[in-house]
């Protein structure tokens, strides 16, 4: 029996509010936060909420409308809900956003369907969280402290039967700033045209860490062709931070650049200024976002290219593969600047944390189940790749045709040939005589 396949596709959109005459520490600290958001209808009355996605927080969460004033008011008011329930009482929590919240069930209308979903309703946040008026959905795999393991967004697709499987990716649009969350499949199960399960390879998160968190460890990091860090380099991934986050020895080898040291020692169109992070991973156990950062940026006229950073390259060995960021993807444009899209920690740090960025080069596909992060190394174009296939089969198809043609032909014309040869012979006049009359040869006298 053939199995059903079934996976959702979200339309997200970034939510970003600068325009290009914005003052660049106004663009810095906005361009720091991916928000980017889903919008799910909940509740008897369907009332729409944006939904944001992070990728390294657990629960399901939904602002409350009936908060006190000093808190975040939601678009969610659960006694206008006739299918709202309260499973648990206000629960409090040590770590993370949510400093109170109930653990609820109601009604969510997806796959145009309503199915029963459990979260939390906020009902009070910490004073430095990163809080928006909808909900939060999390992809982590596993909590972080004592969050019900029922708020999972993933698990309650899979219990409602929404999806075949625990997979799912950010596929970015071609602007950057929306794009589709798909959940419940690998792409070469659904979209065998652009993917082939061949071009697929992945690898297992590192498991030394508690709780679990989407990260790899690296084997080599290069900028051109010098390896600048290797041996088991970590690096987290974050669909929610807007940037990348690199480590103390990258920074230590790119100053000692001299092309770096003169384009932001010496130029005076290349500038360096302080970012102060404090809303964002506060309160959690394990803190890559929070503090300092220093952020490089230029006029947008500068010639990035003599800063001689043409790649930046990190080389993971199990896969078998090299993630590498080129001249083009290193700086983001915005209004009279450029901005170098890798920040520079205010403290010493080891590890990386891999945003934006990232993912609008890589479509990184999670699999929840095994705890593995994938990639396709190869993904057909219908411009390029697929016709080109489907030309060269094309060919070789028009090649054996003629080929089958011409041998078809030639033994028609044998065969005409041979019959031709063996037709009975026509006879002439002075044999057109009875074939029993017996000729003798006439005898000359002289």
């Amino acid at each position: 029996m053939k199995i059903k396949l079934i996976f959702l596709e979200f339309p997200f959109k970034r939510n970003l509010s600068i325009n290009d005459t914005s003052n660049p520490n106004i663009v810095i600290k906005n361009l720091f936060y991916n928000q980017i958001y889903i919008n799910i209808s909940i509740g008897s009355l369907k009332r729409e909420i944006p939904f944001y996605i992070y990728l390294q927080q657990y629960a399901n969460v939904v602002q409350s409308g009936n908060v006190i004033d000093s808190q975040v008011k939601g678009l969610f008011n659960e006694s206008l809900s006739e299918t709202y329930k309260i499973i648990k009482q206000c629960d409090s929590f040590v770590n993370g956003d949510m400093n109170k919240g109930i653990l609820s069930l109601d009604k969510f209308f997806i796959n145009n369907i309503f199915s029963n979903f459990t979260f939390y309703l906020s009902k009070q946040n910490r004073l430095f969280s990163h809080i928006t008026e909808g909900g939060k959905i999390g992809f982590k795999l596993f909590k972080s402290y004592d969050e019900s393991l029922d708020t999972c967004f993933i698990k309650n697709l899979k219990k409602n039967n929404l999806i075949s499987s625990s997979i799912f990716l950010l596929k970015y649009d071609s602007n950057k700033n929306s794009g589709k969350l798909i959940i419940g499949a690998f792409p070469h199960s659904y979209d065998k045209l652009h993917y082939k399960e061949e071009y697929f390879i992945s690898d297992h998160i590192e498991k030394d860490y508690v709780p679990m968190y989407w990260v790899f460890k690296f084997d080599e990091i290069k900028i051109n062709d010098e390896i600048i860090e290797k041996n088991n380099k970590e690096i987290y991934f974050y669909y929610e931070l807007g940037f990348i986050i690199g480590s103390y020895g990258f920074f230590q080898k790119l100053k000692n650049k001299d092309s770096f040291k003169y384009y932001f020692e010496n130029n005076t169109k290349c500038f360096k200024t302080k970012l102060t992070i404090n809303d964002l991973e506060t309160n959690e156990y394990k803190q890559n976002i929070k503090g300092d950062y220093f952020v490089y940026y230029c006029d947008k006229d500068t010639d990035v290219k003599k800063l001689n950073i043409s790649t930046i390259s990190f080389v993971k060995k199990s896969m078998n593969y090299i993630f590498y960021f080129d001249e083009n993807d290193l700086w983001i444009e915005k209004g009279n600047y450029k901005y170098f899209i890798i920040l520079e920690r205010n403290v010493y740090n080891s590890g990386w944390c891999f945003g934006k960025p990232f993912f609008e080069k890589y479509s990184m596909i999670f699999d929840y189940d095994n705890s593995q992060i994938g990639l396709y190394t190869k993904i057909l174009n219908d411009k390029s790749d697929d016709k080109n296939d489907l030309g060269k089969n094309n060919i070789i198809l028009y090649i054996l045709v003629i080929i089958g043609l011409l041998i078809i032909i030639g033994f028609l014309v044998f065969w005409l040939i041979k019959c031709y040869i063996n037709l009975p012979r026509k006879k002439r006049a002075n044999e057109l005589i009875d074939e029993n009359f017996e000729y003798e040869e006439a005898k000359l006298s002289i």
